[in-house]
């Protein structure tokens, strides 16, 4: 005969692992701060350029790059703003647990990682004298990578995560 109250001891009822709690906290706290912290990237890399005159230099007509650095800072900033935008989804898709959260938080830190590194490369190319992966670049794609490594099994793995994300 078993004792009813050990038995409760050693098992953990569904109840117990689900909704925003334990690690999952940690997630939220960095989804939450994701689209404040993009924003004010934004905000620090482009604004400054704006309104010091150095946008105008570097799509200064003039210039030997002018159609390539044109649209390569276009085309920058668009996905920028998408990947900001696509922060705010998450932010949504967390809270209300759409059972859609987990695979689009992974998407995010792969996509994240795919665009530091193709933007680097091609601000590269355009710019030859640009270093290809300067301190800034190398310390967040080696931020993203550890993001990915402690996140992406904790979303596949984590009985939490499937009984939270739900709807």
């Amino acid at each position: 005969m078993t004792n009813k109250k050990e038995d409760t001891n050693h098992s953990i009822s569904t109840k117990e692992i689900e909704g925003i709690g334990g690690w999952l906290r940690i997630i939220g706290i960095g989804v939450m701060l994701s689209p404040i912290l993009a924003i004010y990237t934004l905000y620090q890399t482009y604004f400054p350029a704006i309104t010091d005159g150095t946008f105008n230099t570097i799509i200064s007509s003039s210039s030997e790059q002018y159609t390539h650095i044109l649209y390569f800072t276009i085309i920058e900033i668009i996905i920028n703003l998408l990947l900001t935008a696509a922060l705010f989804y998450q932010l949504y898709l967390f809270f209300m647990q759409k059972s859609l959260f987990p695979k689009f938080f992974i998407w995010m830190i792969i996509i994240n990682l795919i665009f530091i590194v193709t933007d680097a490369y091609l601000a590269h190319l355009i710019l030859p004298n640009v270093e290809l992966f300067d301190e800034e670049t190398k310390s967040e794609i080696r931020r993203i990578v550890y993001e990915g490594i402690i996140w992406i099994p904790y979303m596949i793995r984590s009985k939490r995560v499937k009984n939270t994300f739900i709807y």
